[in-house]
């Protein structure tokens, strides 16, 4: 028999959704503006409305519930229904909206696609601020995590939200410009002759490196977890970097290294913008997402 929703208080709904986020009594406070024994009070009467424990405390960390994992999904579903169809959007005016836009990217997709976008609100919509959020583990959850509006990654991780792909990136040798090979085109003998640093994110390489591997073509000597280090690690020495056409031509806008083409085609990389269906309709992380997609289209052309 379905409950009459008559007498039950739906705020406590969006509280539960703080504490589903959070999961942690005191952070789900702060998200709501409320102090932590408010908050306490909150939990005691959703425990009490939905006949479940929903946070279990065990030692020092919170733990949902095996009904409060269940009840993400739909009460995410639930709230964007209410956000986007019955509560009307306030308007999105860029050139003086305040707002704060969080961005989940590496720092390599910040300096390709970030720092354009930085230019275009210098321009038209001064007041607004990026705050770029480190990745951390590709997955999922990132568009689950409170604040997070938008992701910038390589489409391999699998996400499985709203996506956009913003840049096909093709790759090349990054070197420093008095570098002894002087050919447009390394031929495997001398690319094999040369340390290589190339980037691995968390002891998995990219698919460019996987391809030069099993090419039986690696020479790996630094290996990192950050492509912006890369140009620093071959300035000055024979090293090659392996690194995105893009994020070279960013790095090497002072002319001081050589991009040099790798001995074998490599397959390319797809950079793709990911956001939740919550904000499919609103209208300020739409136009951010048109921004974004702009530039890259400018960037691919």
């Amino acid at each position: 028999m379905p409950r009459n929703l008559y007498g039950v208080d739906l705020n406590l709904l969006v509280a539960l959704e703080a504490l589903l986020v959070e999961r942690h009594v005191g952070r789900a406070g702060d998200a709501l503006g409320i102090t932590q024994s408010a908050m306490s009070n909150t939990l005691a009467r959703l425990r009490k409305t939905l006949d479940d424990e929903i946070l279990i405390r065990t030692g020092r960390e919170w733990q949902l519930t095996t009904r409060a994992v269940a009840l993400q999904e739909p009460l995410t579903r639930l709230l964007a229904i209410v956000r986007e169809e019955v509560l009307s959007p306030l308007p999105f005016i860029p050139a003086s909206s305040e707002r704060c836009f969080h961005i989940a990217t590496a720092n390599a997709a910040a300096v390709m696609l970030v720092a354009p976008l930085v230019k275009v609100l210098e321009r038209e919509a001064p007041n607004i601020r990026i705050q770029v959020v480190p990745i951390g583990e590709p997955s999922n959850t990132l568009l689950t995590q409170a604040n997070i509006d938008l992701v910038l990654l390589p489409e391999h991780y699998g996400i499985a939200h709203s996506n956009q792909r913003l840049l096909s990136l093709e790759w090349v040798c990054l070197v420093d410009r008095d570098h002894p090979f002087e050919g447009e085109r390394f031929d495997p003998v001398s690319f094999r002759q040369y340390p290589h640093v190339v980037y691995e994110h968390r002891g998995v390489p990219v698919n460019a490196q996987s391809a030069l591997v099993a090419a039986g073509l690696g020479n790996d000597r630094i290996i990192v977890d950050d492509f912006m280090v890369i140009p620093f690690l071959v300035s000055g020495n024979h090293h090659i970097g392996v690194i995105q056409d893009k994020l070279a031509e960013r790095v090497n806008a002072g002319g001081q290294f050589r991009t040099i083409a790798p001995p074998i085609e490599l397959p390319r990389v797809n950079i793709s913008m990911y956001w939740h269906s919550q904000n499919d309709r609103d209208p300020g992380n739409l136009w951010v997402r048109e921004r974004l997609a702009e530039i890259g289209q400018q960037l691919n052309s």
